[in-house]
């Protein structure tokens, strides 16, 4: 009689232990599926400042109208170009040019504004003392530079 009450309080426990078991993995599982449901909302909630606060990363361009010609010396190089922030023009910005010629001197050009669309242009006219060769034209706005080059031909 007593090894009867013994094995029936230990068939109780060990049902117990069972149902204790698969309640702490029932938990489990619903603590996983919450820390995933909260990972899953924080990464749609960064997507959407992402977006909302999307960094602007401004784009200049330049280009000359003989990019692959030769200009003499007293030529006009007529210069262009543009300065955008996703794909949209800057307006009324300063535009910071010069050139840089084969023996390697510099020389600032006067400073350009971008228009209402985020283009600019400007000429300049080569003077007599640039050595021939090529010639490096730099186009600098909001901390981004585009280059250009072409080739002074020779001394008239």
């Amino acid at each position: 009689m007593i090894k009867m009450k013994v094995e029936q309080q230990l068939k109780l426990i060990s049902v117990a232990m069972v149902e204790t078991t698969l309640l702490y993995r029932h938990i489990s599982i619903v603590l996983e599926a919450a820390i995933l449901f909260i990972l899953i909302l924080i990464y749609l909630q960064l997507r959407r400042m992402s977006k909302r606060n999307k960094v602007a990363v401004p784009e200049v361009t330049v280009t000359v109208d003989k990019p692959s010609g030769k200009y003499l010396h007293g030529e006009t190089v007529k210069i262009s170009g543009t300065l955008e922030e996703d794909g949209e023009g800057v307006a009324n910005e300063t535009v910071a040019l010069s050139v840089t010629y084969t023996d390697e001197t510099d020389v600032e050009l006067p400073a350009v504004t971008t228009d209402s669309e985020g283009a600019f242009t400007a000429e300049w006219v080569i003077p007599s003392d640039v050595p021939p060769g090529s010639v490096i034209l730099r186009a600098s706005a909001l901390g981004i530079v585009a280059t250009a080059t072409f080739t002074q031909a020779f001394k008239l």
